[in-house]
C-alpha cells in the first residue's frame, strides 16, 4: 500500500502460519524502480539505505499504475526551483509539542561566543549577504577580519563561483589560529584581486611567528615555491599589482610585506583527496555488494569494501596530519575548496579530532547543522542511472544517493567510536539515524541546503527538526561508557586501511537482517534461561546483534563466558562490557584490526573478572600498552595475527600464567618477561626469533613452544632461568646438537626436536633420566643411537622417524616403559623388518637380549617352488653339490611336503670389507603337487631367496609360472627371485627368445626378478652359472651379517638337535621350555626368538 509517506510492502508467505515481514520504505528513501516487462512482471526498488526489495505483480497494468503512483510520490519529495510541495509528510507530520524544539540547537552568535572571537578587534561581522544578495547558499551572517572592508568583500565574492564567501569554520578559543576557508576556481595560489584576503589573514595571526597553512584538495609539493604562481613571486610583477595602493579600508598594501608573508610564514598541504564523482563511484559499488543478501562471505576483504576503506582512509589521515600540524605548530588553516574537490568532510573531521565540544550529543549537532544542513551541500546526489554498477545499462533510470562525502564522513566518525569508545557522548545508533533522516522526508532539517531555503520554506515553523526527535529519545543515542573530555584533549586516529573495518551494523543490517536476528534469538534464550555462557553457533554475525544495556537485559549479570568463534566480527565487540561479570571472551577466528587503548581501559574498568581473553586468529597488528590495565588476565592468546615488535604492555600483566604470541612477525621479546613470574605456559612459535631475551627468568614456567622459529642455541643459563620446565617443543628449528642446557633441565618430561639438524645424541643424555618420558628427534641426520638412550627408563614414546640410522643399539632394549616406537623412513638393516613389524615389546626384548653378547648371523633361507616334476630337486641338488648331475633328469619321484637341509658356503662380503664369511643357508624344497599349495604359503618369508623352476620343454602355462611370481610377490613383497628353466635341451623355442620373452612378460611387473637362467642336464656350465648368481645373490643380501642375541643362537642349535624326532614337531610348550633354559624367560623374548627359525 501506499499513504503520504511511505510504501508498505507485506511479504507474502506460502505458509500462513509463518510470520510475514512488512517492510517500510519512505518515498526519500528510494534511490530509483526499474519496472520489468511482459515477461518480467517486478517491480524493483534500490533504496538509499543499502536495501533492494523485489515486487511480483500478477498483472501489467497493476505494475504499470503502482510505479506511476511511486514515481509521482517521489518527485512530490524533490525540491523544485527550491521549493517543496506542502503535501510532503515532513510538514504534515508538523506536531505543536515540537514547534521550536531543536532548531535552536545552532546559533551563529552562541558559536562565536564559544570561539571567545570577540574578546579582540581581529574580526567583526559583516552584514554584505543580507538577504542572500551575494551568496544565496551562505547564511545572512558572515564574520570576517576587521581590516577587510565590505567592498574588498563583496570584490572578492564577485570573482568567485556562486558569489561565495570566506567561511570561519573554527577558532582556538585561547589563541588566533583559525580554521577558514574559500573558494577557489582552479586550486593555485593566485593572489590578484585577493591581496586585502591576504593582507586580512595575516592580521588575525597575534604573531610574527604563527604560520598560515594553505591546505588544498590535490597531492601537490611540500614547498610554497613549487606550487605558488611564480609570476607572483616576481618582484617587479608583483609591484606592479599592488604598487602605492590602498585597500578600501585605507590599509596600504605593500608587495615587499606580502611576498615576505607567502613566503616566509605560508606553507602547503596536498591531501590528495578523491573527487566527488569517484567518491560517487566507490558507493555505488559498495551499496551494489553490501545489498546483495545472496552473498554469504566475509566482506571486510572484498576489493570493493577495500576501495571504500581506502577512501576512509585518504580521509581520515587527511584529518590526521592537519591536526598534527595544529597540535606542533601555531598556524592558522585555510581550506581551498574547488567544485569537483569538496572540503567539508575533511573540516568536519578536523573540528572534531581538535575540540572535544563536538564529540558531545549537543557539539554534534552544532557540527552537522552549521557545516552540512547550512553549508550549501544537499544531502541527496542525483547520478545517471547507467553508471550505476548494479545497473548498466543506457536506458536505467537516474538515481539518487545519500551524499558519498557525508556518508564518508558519518562512515569515519564510526570509526573513530570504536577507535575511542569514551571519547563520544552519543553512539553509533545516533549515526545510522542521521543518515536515514537525511532520506525519510520527516524532518524538516534534510530538505533544503541553505538558509535562504529554509527562510522561504518556513522549514523552521512547519516541521519538527531532526534534533527534537533526538531529544524525545535521548537515552537511545547516549554513550554508556563516555567520559567528558578537556578542551584540549585532540584525538590522533589510526589512519592505515588495516585499521580499518566494514560500517557492518549499518550497511549489513538489511541484508544480513536473518542472521543478526538469529543472534538476537539466541540472546534472548539463552539470558531467560539464565545460561552462563552465550554462544553462537555457526551463524557468521558481521556484528554483535544486539546491545546489551545492563538496565533492561535480565539476567546479564549470571553471563560467565561469551564465545564468539569464527564469524565475520571487524570490530571489538563494546556491546559486551555490559556482561559485568564476564571471565572469558573468545573472539578467536573473526576479523578484528584493532583493539584501541581507550577500548583496553574499558574492559579493565567494566569486566574486571575477566581472567581468559582469546584474540587468536584476527588481524591486529598493534598492541597498546593500555593492556595492561587487565591486571586479573591469567590465559592471553594473541596468535595468528600480525604483531610487530614492542608488546610492551604485556610486561605488566603479572597474573598470566598462559601467553599465545605464536604466528606474529616478532623479531625479538621486547617487553619484561621475566616480570611474568606466574606464567606456566609460553608458546612462541612460528616467530621471527633468533635467540631468546636475556632475561629469561621464568621460575614457575612448565610448557615453552618454540615451533618453528629459527633458533640455534638457547642461552647458557636456560636451565637455571626456567628450572620447572616440563615440556619444551623445539620442532623446525636450527639445533645441531643436543645441548647440555637442555639436558639439565631436571624436570623436563617431554622434549621435542622434530625437524632440526641434529646428528648424534651426547652420552650425558643420561642426565634427563629422573623425568622424561617424551623424546620426538623425527626428520634429524642422526647417524646413530646413543648406547646412553637405555638410560632413560621412564621414556614412553620415542620418536625416531626420518633420520639416517642403519642399526639400534641393544640398549633401547631396556626402556621396558616405551609404549610409541616410530622408526620409519630409516635405512636400518639390524634389526630386520620383521622383527620391527613385530611390536614394540617384541624389539625391545630382542635387542635387550643382545645386551648378553651378540653375534653376527649369515643365515637365509633357499626357497624351491614349482610345479610338480619341473626338475625343482635336481636344480637344488645341483646348486648345493649335494648330488651330481647325470646324463638325464634323475627319476621322477614327486617330493612330498616340503624338505629342509643346509647349504654352507664360504665367500667374501664387500660391504664387510671384502671379509671372508661363512654363509649359513637352510634350503626349502616345497613340493609341486596342488593340495599343498594352501599350506605353502604359511612358510614363506622374506629373508629368503626363491628359484621358481618351469618346464621349458612344455607351454608356459603348464608350469603355472605367473601363479608362483603372484604367490611370492603377495606373500614377502620385495624378496629376491631368480626364474629357472629346466629342459632346454627340449625346448619349444630358443633360448634367447625364452629369455626375451619372460623378460618381457614379467619383469616391469615383477621388479624383484633378479635374474632369469635357462639350464639344461647335457650343459655344466649353465648349472655352474645358475650356482655362481645364486652365490652372489645370497652374499649380498643386507640383512647377512647382521648381529642377532647369543641366547637366540644357543636356542637354534637347542632346536635343531630335535630334527631327527619324528614326527618332525616341537610343540610351543616345549619351546618355551628351551627358551627358558637359554635364558630367554619373558613371553614377548620367546615369541621375538622365533621369529628368527
Amino acid at each position: 500500500s501506499l499513504s503520504n509517506h511511505q510504501i508498505i510492502i507485506q511479504e507474502s508467505r506460502s505458509n500462513p502460519l509463518l510470520h510475514r515481514k512488512t517492510l517500510y520504505i519512505p518515498y526519500g528513501m528510494i534511490s530509483r524502480l526499474i519496472e520489468g516487462n511482459k515477461r518480467d512482471l517486478s517491480l524493483k526498488i534500490d533504496c538509499k539505505d543499502f536495501r533492494i526489495v523485489s515486487c511480483n505483480f500478477n498483472h501489467e497494468k497493476d505494475l504499470s499504475q503502482t510505479g506511476r503512483l511511486i514515481r509521482e510520490a517521489i518527485q512530490r519529495v524533490t525540491p523544485s526551483k527550491g521549493r517543496l510541495s506542502r503535501d510532503l509528510f515532513a510538514f504534515c507530520h508538523w506536531q505543536s509539542q515540537f514547534a521550536d524544539e531543536g532548531w535552536d540547537v545552532y546559533t551563529p552568535f552562541a558559536e562565536l561566543e564559544r570561539f571567545n572571537l570577540f574578546s579582540s578587534d581581529l574580526w567583526r561581522f559583516s552584514d554584505c549577504n543580507q538577504n542572500f544578495k551575494i551568496s544565496p547558499s551562505q547564511p545572512q551572517v558572515i564574520v570576517v577580519p576587521e581590516t577587510l572592508s565590505e567592498e574588498d568583500l563583496t570584490r572578492y565574492a564577485k570573482a568567485r563561483p556562486a558569489g561565495q564567501l570566506p567561511v570561519l569554520h573554527w577558532k582556538q578559543k585561547s589563541t588566533t589560529m583559525t580554521i577558514i576557508s574559500y573558494h577557489v576556481r582552479q586550486p593555485t595560489l593566485c593572489i590578484s584581486g585577493d591581496e586585502p584576503f591576504f593582507l586580512s589573514l595575516f592580521s588575525t595571526m597575534s604573531s610574527q611567528h604563527q604560520q598560515l597553512h594553505l591546505i588544498t584538495p590535490l597531492k601537490v609539493p611540500v614547498s610554497v615555491k613549487d606550487y605558488l604562481d611564480p609570476s607572483l613571486l616576481n618582484n617587479s610583477t608583483l609591484t606592479h599589482q599592488t604598487s602605492n595602493s590602498q585597500s578600501s579600508s585605507g590599509l596600504t598594501v605593500s608587495s615587499q610585506d606580502l611576498q615576505r608573508n607567502l613566503k616566509a610564514r605560508t606553507k602547503v598541504l596536498g591531501l590528495g583527496l578523491d573527487t566527488l564523482t569517484e567518491a560517487t563511484d566507490f558507493l555505488l559499488r559498495l551499496q551494489a555488494v553490501c545489498s546483495n543478501s545472496e552473498i554469504d562471505t566475509n566482506l571486510n576483504v572484498d576489493p570493493v569494501v577495500v576501495d571504500w576503506l581506502e577512501g576512509l582512509s585518504r580521509l581520515l589521515t587527511s584529518a590526521f596530519r592537519v591536526v598534527q600540524i595544529v597540535s606542533n605548530t601555531l598556524t592558522s588553516l585555510l581550506f581551498q575548496v574547488v567544485d569537483d574537490r569538496p572540503m567539508i568532510h575533511v573540516i568536519s573531521l578536523v573540528l572534531l579530532l581538535l575540540d572535544p565540544y563536538y564529540r558531545t550529543l549537543e557539539g554534534f549537532q552544532v557540527l552537522i547543522e552549521k557545516e552540512w544542513c547550512l553549508g550549501g551541500h544537499r544531502l541527496q546526489r542525483r547520478v545517471d542511472g547507467a553508471t550505476a554498477p548494479t545497473h548498466k545499462d543506457k536506458k536505467s533510470p537516474p538515481l539518487e544517493v545519500i551524499h558519498p562525502l557525508f556518508l564518508q564522513f558519518l562512515d569515519c566518525v564510526w570509526q573513530l567510536q570504536h577507535q575511542f569508545p569514551t571519547a563520544f557522548e552519543f553512539n553509533e545508533k545516533l549515526l545510522g539515524f542521521v543518515v536515514d533522516s537525511t532520506c525519510s522526508g520527516q524532518f524538516g532539517n534534510f530538505l533544503f541546503a541553505s538558509e535562504k531555503e529554509r527562510c522561504e520554506n518556513e522549514i523552521g515553523q512547519k516541521t519538527i527538526s531532526v534534533w527534537a526527535a533526538v531529544s524525545a529519545h535521548n537515552n537511545k543515542f547516549i554513550n554508556a561508557h563516555y567520559i567528558p573530555s578537556t578542551p584540549e584533549d585532540r584525538l590522533f586516529p589510526y589512519s592505515s586501511p588495516q585499521h580499518l573495518r566494514l560500517w557492518a551494523a549499518y550497511y549489513l543490517r538489511h541484508s544480513r537482517s536473518t542472521v543478526v536476528s538469529a543472534g538476537q534469538e539466541v540472546v534472548a534464550v539463552s539470558l531467560r534461561s539464565q545460561q552462563t555462557t552465550l554462544k553462537f553457533p555457526r551463524m557468521r554475525l558481521p556484528v554483535f546483534p544486539c546491545s546489551l544495556d545492563e538496565s533492561s537485559v535480565p539476567n546479564g549479570e549470571l553471563v560467565t563466558e561469551v564465545n564468539l568463534i569464527g564469524h565475520f566480527l571487524n570490530t571489538f565487540p563494546i556491546e559486551i562490557l555490559s556482561l559485568v561479570n564476564v571471565r572469558v571472551l573468545n573472539l578467536e577466528n573473526n576479523f578484528v584490526s584493532l583493539v584501541s587503548p581507550q577500548m583496553f581501559l574499558l574492559l579493565g574498568s567494566r569486566l574486571p573478572s575477566l581472567t581468559d581473553l582469546n584474540l587468536k586468529g584476527n588481524l591486529i597488528d598493534f598492541l597498546p600498552n593500555e593492556i595492561s590495565v587487565l591486571s586479573n588476565l591469567r590465559s592471553l592468546n594473541l596468535s595468528n595475527n600480525n604483531l610487530k615488535p614492542g608488546l610492551f604492555g604485556l610486561g605488566f600483566l603479572t597474573n598470566l600464567t598462559n601467553l599465545n604470541l605464536a604466528h606474529n612477525p616478532l623479531p625479538a621479546i621486547q617487553f619484561r618477561i621475566d616480570q611474568l613470574l606466574s606464567l606456566t605456559s609460553l608458546n612462541l612459535s612460528y616467530t621471527l626469533l633468533t635467540e631468546l631475551p636475556s632475561n629469561f627468568l621464568l621460575p614457575n614456567l612448565l610448557e615453552l613452544y618454540l615451533i618453528g622459529a629459527r633458533l640455534r642455541a638457547l642461552p647458557d643459563t636456560f636451565s637455571n632461568e626456567i628450572p620447572s620446565l616440563r615440556v619444551l617443543d623445539l620442532t623446525g628449528n636450527r639445533f645441531e646438537e643436543l645441548s647440555l642446557t637442555i639436558m639439565s633441565l631436571a624436570s623436563l618430561q617431554q622434549l621435542i626436536l622434530d625437524g632440526n639438524q641434529i646428528q648424534s645424541l651426547p652420552l650425558e643424555l643420561a642426565v634427563l633420566a629422573p623425568s622424561l618420558n617424551t623424546l620426538h628427534l623425527a626428520s634429524n641426520k642422526l647417524q646413530t643411537l646413543s648406547p646412553a638412550i637405555g638410560q632413560l627408563s621412564n621414556l614412553t614414546s620415542l620418536n625416531l622417524f626420518g633420520n639416517k640410522l642403519q642399526s639400534l643399539p641393544p640398549h633401547l632394549g631396556l626402556l621396558s616403559n616405551l609404549d610409541f616406537l616410530n622408526l620409519e623412513g630409516n635405512p636400518l638393516k639390524s634389526p630386520n623388518r620383521e622383527l620391527i613389524c613385530s611390536g614394540i615389546p617384541t624389539l625391545l626384548s630382542t635387542l635387550k637380549e643382545g645386551l648378553s653378547g651378540t653375534v653376527e648371523s649369515y643365515r637365509m633361507k633357499l626357497m624351491v617352488v614349482g610345479q610338480e616334476n619341473v626338475g625343482k630337486s635336481t636344480v637344488l641338488r645341483w646348486i648345493t653339490k649335494k648330488k651330481k648331475l647325470v646324463n638325464k633328469y634323475s627319476e621322477n619321484v614327486s617330493t612330498d611336503g616340503i624338505e629342509i637341509d643346509e647349504w654352507t658356503f664360504s665367500t667374501h662380503k664387500a660391504d664387510k670389507g671384502n671379509k671372508k664369511i661363512t654363509a649359513q643357508i637352510s634350503t626349502w624344497d616345497f613340493a609341486g603337487q596342488d593340495l599343498y599349495y594352501t599350506t605353502h604359503t604359511f612358510f614363506l618369508s622374506s629373508r629368503s631367496l626363491y628359484l621358481i623352476v618351469w618346464n621349458m620343454a612344455l607351454p608356459e602355462e603348464h608350469s603355472r609360472l605367473e601363479f608362483w611370481l603372484q604367490s611370492v610377490s603377495s606373500r614377502v613383497q620385495g624378496a629376491p627371485i631368480i626364474i629357472v628353466g629346466t629342459h632346454l635341451e627340449e625346448a619349444l623355442s630358443s633360448k634367447e627368445d625364452i629369455l626375451a620373452d619372460l623378460t618381457a612378460k614379467y619383469q616391469k611387473r615383477f621388479p624383484n626378478i633378479e635374474s632369469i637362467h635357462a639350464v639344461s642336464n647335457t650343459n655344466p656350465k649353465l648349472m655352474d652359472k645358475l650356482r655362481s648368481d645364486v652365490k652372489l645373490l645370497i652374499s649380498n643380501q643386507s640383512h647377512m651379517g647382521e648381529t642377532q642375541p647369543g641366547s637366540f643362537m644357543e636356542l637354534e642349535k637347542m632346536v635343531k638337535e630335535q630334527a631327527n624326532r619324528i614326527p618332525p614337531v616341537v610343540s610351543w610348550a616345549e619351546f618355551a621350555h628351551m627358551s627358558n633354559l637359554c635364558n630367554i624367560t619373558s613371553a614377548s623374548d620367546i615369541k621375538a626368538a622365533s621369529v628368527l627359525f
